[in-house]
């Protein structure tokens, strides 16, 4: 076997291996080479854009939540507001309504009382002309006008003193 073995064959393989090694370094090695890193640019292009997007949503999500709970916040105000002008609307109505019931009470005592002294006057009245009637048939004449005004007084008199 090492009697077909030529030294110049060897060495001449070799060199057209480095020959087709250096062609494919300057025809394929660059190309690729550079398709590749376009390829590793793009990458982190898009991982950095992803990142950048990822950050805003997060910030975007952040705010909204500020907003909510800004917003949770001020339906809480509000409906704490409503709830004081109602408990305020509320004791206003009711001591307009105690005003207006004690009003009622004293206008209906001033009625009682004015219908109660009408009552008492008319009653006066009755038992005088009652009083005037008796003492006529009593003394059996008729009586003068001056006298059934002094009986009359006299009457209202004595029922005064009765009250």
């Amino acid at each position: 076997m090492l009697e077909n073995f030529n030294v110049w064959s060897l060495l001449f393989q070799i060199i057209n291996l480095l020959i087709i090694f250096w062609i494919l370094k300057k025809i394929m090695f660059k190309p690729v080479m550079s398709m590749l890193q376009q390829r590793e640019d793009f990458v982190e292009t898009s991982l950095s854009e992803a990142a950048s997007t990822k950050q805003e949503a997060e910030e975007i999500l952040a705010q909204y939540r500020r907003m909510m709970e800004s917003a949770d916040q001020k339906s809480a105000n509000i409906l704490a507001e409503a709830n004081k002008k109602a408990e305020n609307l509320l004791k206003e109505k009711s001591v307009d309504a105690d005003k207006k019931y004690e009003q009622m009470i004293a206008e209906a005592k001033v009625q009682i009382q004015k219908e109660k002294e009408k009552a008492l006057a008319d009653i006066r009245d009755e038992i005088a002309d009652l009083a005037i009637h008796a003492a006529g048939k009593l003394i059996g004449r008729v009586l003068t006008t001056s006298d059934h005004e002094r009986i009359v007084k006299e009457c209202v008199e004595e029922v005064s003193h009765l009250n």
